[in-house]
């Protein structure tokens, strides 16, 4: 019962997101939600300590659209907006970077400034 309610809180935030996402340089916070979507228990902190392959080749789309600092920005600003709302750990966010090889010259953190990402 807790992993359908996650799971659903996660779908109306995904589903708000794709509503309001306006393109900002070459990602929207959509297409970041989207892409990290098979990753969503291993970010919540639940299930395998390391991502699963399915979640690493889809977080591998964000690799392949965020390529300039804004995109970095974007990303960085969706993720501070979302993030809190959905409990996503932050340890996994960054291992997931790392494990993933997604290489965004970015750590993760409660705090980060997305201007100097």
């Amino acid at each position: 019962m807790a992993k359908k309610i996650v799971f659903s809180r996660w779908m109306l935030c995904l589903s708000v997101i794709l509503m309001l996402a306006i393109p900002t340089s070459g990602i929207n916070c959509g297409d970041a939600v989207s892409a990290l979507i098979s990753c969503e228990s291993y970010l919540l902190g639940m299930g395998d300590p390391k991502p699963t392959l399915p979640c690493c080749n889809s977080a591998q789309t964000l690799k392949k659209i965020v390529v300039t600092k804004p995109d970095r920005q974007s990303l960085c600003e969706c993720f501070m907006q979302i993030a809190p709302t959905l409990g996503v750990n932050f340890k996994r966010a960054n291992q997931l970077l790392s494990s993933c090889k997604l290489n965004l010259n970015m750590t993760i953190t409660s705090d980060m400034d997305c201007k100097k990402v």
